[in-house]
């Protein structure tokens, strides 16, 4: 391996364990329990081979798709998931915005504090993991058919791996809501202007 892409592989190694640890400790003080790795990790969907669990169909169903794109598509679909790392870290974005929204508190604001924090360092970091690869992915689509074939890619991945977040947040969305994301009503891109992302997380310089 080139020493600059292990340095960015060992970068990247320490982010996801920060990120492990900022919400493994919020997880604690919320049970007063110690977090056990283990128990956790049949439900991430990151084990060495990755089949989904089966209280998760919405995971599993996500882990399929993306299983199907690299083997039906092999590089091109390297190309066009490249920066899909982190949901394009949407879901990061939107959880360090908590404070925002209309919410109801046990804490006084405390829990959700913690995690507008945490989601706040996991945006940045996940920002560096999947959409700085953006302008990469770009110059590997040569022509329409392979721009047209990597949006529908994409489009795949996406629908999943939105009813795999609608699933780990106990399902928010109604099956309606859903098509409509599906079918672009009422959505928007967010206010983030990925091609100016620079390559180190601020939180890892």
């Amino acid at each position: 391996m080139d020493r600059h892409e292990f340095e960015g592989a060992m970068r990247s190694i320490y982010e996801e364990a920060r990120h492990y640890r900022l919400l493994a400790n919020i997880l604690e003080s919320l049970t007063g329990q110690k977090v056990k790795p283990k128990a956790l990790l049949p439900y991430s969907g990151t084990l060495k081979e990755r089949k989904g669990h089966p209280e998760l169909p919405a995971m599993t169903a996500e882990i399929q798709v993306t299983k199907r794109l690299y083997e039906q598509y092999s590089e091109l679909a390297a190309a066009a998931l490249s920066f899909f790392e982190g949901g394009g870290a949407a879901i990061f974005y939107s959880g360090s915005r908590i404070l925002d929204y209309p919410y109801v508190s046990y804490s006084n604001g405390e829990i959700e504090k913690k995690i507008a924090a945490a989601m706040k360092v996991i945006f940045e970091d996940e920002m560096r993991h999947g959409p700085v690869h953006i302008p990469e992915a770009a110059k590997k689509l040569q022509t329409n058919e392979d721009f047209f074939l990597a949006r529908s890619i994409i489009e795949s991945k996406a629908k999943a791996h939105l009813r795999l977040r609608n699933e780990t947040f106990s399902y928010p969305l109604t099956d309606k809501r859903m098509q409509e994301i599906d079918d672009g009503i009422n959505i928007g891109p967010l206010p983030v202007n990925y091609l100016e992302v620079t390559p180190i997380s601020p939180y890892s310089v």
